[in-house]
Parts: structure tokens; sequence; C-alpha cells
């Protein structure tokens, strides 16, 4: 058996891969915050690094060589599992301490992604902050299950203070919150911080009152899902998008202004909104000042057709056009610039 000491480090890449899509079978021990028994891989837990290079491999497939980078990715999806996130299990608190030694060397040591607790000084109040993806993934996330099990525990309450900056997420974990927050005898009131995308809208619309910030942004679209089988089995799958697609609907139309033909079309073309436009739309009563959400998301990665770009590639995509038309302009100069004296420029040859 051949084996490789890793470095364990707080080095990150230029550019990382995709997390959910990475090989995570071929991770080295020390890629995991809970390395468990040496040669045996069912007892590792929390990977969160990867090998870049990877070369040769131990008897248990792992990589023996290569370069070991952090993964942010896999580092917000190892917190969020470890602090029970996907199963509901903790993690131990060596392991927590591990992993939060890693954000705090990457400067988001106090990043809380999702939480519920009891408001300071009034056990009767909660406040929820869903700085999160919707559902389980190997982004990170929070279930329904685990929404559900963390809302029950605070007890009798009264009122809800809901916050949210969230590119939305599993549909079927987000319409069981959703249900969850409406049927509660608490007065749920939600504060659109940052994103209230895709799910993370319908979610939004469980608040007796919902405030956004003047900064803020809320993404409709209709339902999607990955398939794979014949075309029986295809056609099953749009029957039931459809059917997903009228729920939420139905959903925005308690709140909307606007006429389902409407509202119905705007799913379809997937509207991100501002806050003076989804005030018009009704979506919510009031816009609070502008704010810094503390979380931010990869859009990109979600594959939404008409997502806003990151600052920097706009600011990049509007010096290119710069450029063209700095370019345009003197090509058309030179084409106006008369002919200097003896030049046979424009003369027939």
């Amino acid at each position: 058996m051949k084996f490789f000491m890793f470095t364990h480090n707080n080095t990150c890449a230029d550019s990382e891969p995709d997390w959910g899509g990475l090989d995570k079978t071929s991770l080295p021990r020390a890629a995991y915050a809970d390395q468990g028994e040496a040669g045996k891989k069912s007892t590792w837990k929390y990977p969160h690094h990867w090998v870049k290079n990877g070369g040769d491999k131990d008897d248990n497939g792992c990589y023996t060589s290569g370069t070991m980078y952090l993964h942010r990715g896999g580092l917000n999806a190892a917190w969020s599992a470890a602090n029970g996130g996907r199963s509901g299990e903790q993690a131990s608190q060596a392991v927590k301490d591990h992993l939060q030694a890693h954000r705090k060397a990457l400067g988001i040591e106090d990043l809380s992604r999702y939480g519920i607790k009891a408001a300071a000084g009034s056990p009767k109040e909660a406040e929820i902050w869903i700085y999160e993806e919707i559902g389980d993934s190997w982004y990170g996330g929070i279930s329904a299950a685990q929404f559900v099990k963390d809302l029950k525990d605070l007890g009798d309450l009264e009122k809800i203070t809901m916050r949210i900056n969230s590119p939305g997420g599993n549909v079927f974990d987000g319409i069981a919150i959703y249900n969850v927050l409406k049927q509660h005898k608490a007065k749920v009131v939600t504060y659109i911080d940052g994103y209230a995308a895709s799910i993370a809208s319908v979610v939004a619309m469980a608040g007796d009152e919902i405030y956004m910030a003047e900064n803020g942004i809320m993404m409709i679209h209709n339902a999607w899902a990955l398939a794979i089988g014949n075309a029986a089995e295809m056609r099953k799958i749009a029957g039931e998008l459809d059917k997903v697609d009228e729920a939420i609907l139905s959903t925005y139309m308690k709140r909307s202004k606007k006429d389902k033909a409407t509202v119905c079309r705007m799913m379809a073309d997937e509207t991100w909104m501002n806050a003076a436009e989804c005030l018009d739309m009704g979506f919510v009563d009031a816009i609070t000042d502008s704010m810094a959400a503390a979380a931010c998301f990869d859009l990109q990665r979600f594959k939404y057709r008409n997502a806003p770009k990151p600052a920097s590639q706009a600011a990049e995509d509007q010096e290119r056009r710069n450029r063209l038309a700095r370019l345009d302009l003197a090509c058309r100069n030179l084409k106006q610039r008369p002919p200097a004296a003896g030049s046979n420029r424009g003369q027939p040859r």
C-alpha cells in the first residue's frame, strides 16, 4: 500500500471544479474533517478539499499525489452537514472547530447561512434566517425536515421573523417550508435581504407581512427537473411539472395584484424583479433601506436563463463593449480622413 502526505491547508485554487460533479471517492483521507479509521473510507466524513493534478492512487482508489486545495463549495456543504443541515445529525465539536478554522481563514467565520433561535428577551418570538439553498445538496442547503424540527424545538410562538437571501433549490422542500409557516399560529414577518429566487420566493410568500430591501431581487419561474427514461416517463414528468407550476402559481396569486395570465407568463419567462417591481406586483408590502447581504451565490451554477451576471463579469462585459466602440470610432475616423498629398488612397489601380 502506497501513501502520500498531503498538506492540510487553507489554500484555494484560482478556479475549482463543480463540487456536485467532483469524484469524491478519489479524495485522500486528509480531505475530510472527520477522517475516521485509516484505510476505512466508509468512516470518513465532511469532505472539503479537492486534489488537482492527482497522480497515483492507493488501494482505496484515493490519490496519493497531486496538490490539495480547499474547496469553498465543499467547505460550505461540510459546514452545513456538520450542523445537521442534511441528516439532522450534529458533528462533533472537534469537526466543527476544524471547519470553522478554515472558514475563519477565508474570512467567513461569522457567516451564518441558516438558523432558528428564540428572539433575545422574548421566548414567544423566533428569528429565522435562510441565507442558504433550499433542500439538501453537496453545496449545503436546509431541508424541510430539519427546518420543521428546529421550529418545533422552540415550542409555542407568537411571532416569527424570517430573513431570506437564497438562490432557491428543491421545490418540494420549499413548498413544505411554506406550508409549515402558513399553518403556524404565529404571525410571520418576512424580510428579503438579498435574493429570493425560484422556490425561495415561494417561501417568502409565507409572511403575513413581507418587506424587501431596496436593493433586493426576486425571481419567479416555472419548475424544471432532470429526467431519464422513455417517452411515457418523460410525459409523466411533464405532467407532474405542470401540477407543480399550478401549485406555485396559486401561491403567488394569493398576493399578486396582477391577473393570473400575467403571472403565468412571468413564470414562463423567468422574471427577475427589483423591489419596486415586487411592490407593484403585490409580492411585498413595503421596501426597506438597502443592505449588504452576508451570503452570496454563484447564480450561474443554477443555469437560470436570465440570471444577473456577477458585478465583475458585468464590468468585464462593459469594458469589452467600450473597447469595441472605441475601435469602431477609430475606423470611422480613418475612413473620413482626407488622403494626404501625393497619396493614391481611393484612386483606381
